[in-house]
């Protein structure tokens, strides 16, 4: 049974061709476990492929993937597996698999509760390979993280203000200077609050005239909100601008 056939079967014609196509351009492979009762599940070619194991591999059970799962997350994915749900109930987890050829690789399972006429509970969904989401995505946090430290160090933050939005985002070592706590909630525009009095006016004029000039740099006194200690503070940023020459 080739591809096709194995993960369209019972389809009209069109259904069929819109099924594959749409099947093929995802790259998921789809699987079945029609009585949560037993054992037996239904792995399509393209799962199987997936996993490099297109030809000679054991019996499609619950047991066998779970074999597959990296020790880690065997547990876990176990109880994904078998966790109850209402009737139509969604979820999805992603999981190390081991691939034969390629060793451990990161899949997105998804599945759908349903249950037939009889009462009996099925469980169906699709696996995709996203190895190089979940690195990328992992990259991404180790860098945070190092940039994280490294304005702890420094002693030095960053700052984003969204114009059009009237928003403003500080990095988490800016809440440490400011006396703030991150876990106590965005702080948002309410940093300005933490400028001193004295200042408050003269650093908001050279915000605005920042959007005409393309750049600010201004030092200016905060009172620290846990401690209510005055320390003096220099600040320098760049403006952005949209296509029309808009400040962003």
């Amino acid at each position: 049974m080739d591809e096709r056939s194995d993960e369209t079967r019972g389809l009209s014609t069109r259904e069929e061709e819109a099924l594959f196509r749409a099947l093929r351009a995802a790259d998921e492979g789809l699987w079945d476990w029609p009585d949560q009762t037993k054992s037996d599940m239904w792995w399509s070619s393209r799962f199987r492929s997936l996993l490099g194991r297109e030809q000679g591999f054991e019996a499609a059970t619950v047991e066998s993937l779970c074999e597959l799962v990296h020790p880690e997350d065997r547990e876990s994915f176990c109880e994904f597996l078998s966790a109850e749900r209402p009737e139509d109930g969604c979820a999805q987890r992603d999981t190390r698999v081991r691939n034969a050829q390629q060793g451990y690789r990161w899949f997105r399972f998804r599945c759908r509760t349903s249950r037939l006429e009889s009462g009996q509970v099925t469980l169906s969904g699709t696996m995709r390979d996203v190895t190089s989401e979940v690195e990328i995505e992992r990259e991404l946090e180790r860098t945070q993280r190092r940039m994280t430290e490294a304005q702890r160090i420094a002693i030095v933050g960053n700052w984003e203000w969204d114009i059009g939005r009237d928003e403003a985002w500080l990095s988490e070592e800016l809440y440490r200077i400011f006396g703030c706590r991150v876990e106590d909630g965005p702080l948002g525009q309410g940093w300005i609050e933490c400028v001193h009095i004295d200042d408050r006016e003269t650093l908001i004029a050279e915000l605005e005239r920042s959007k005409r000039t393309g750049f600010f740099d201004e030092s200016y006194r905060i009172v620290r909100r846990d401690t209510g200690e005055v320390r003096w503070i220099h600040a320098h940023g760049e403006t952005l601008y949209d296509s029309q020459g808009a400040p962003t």
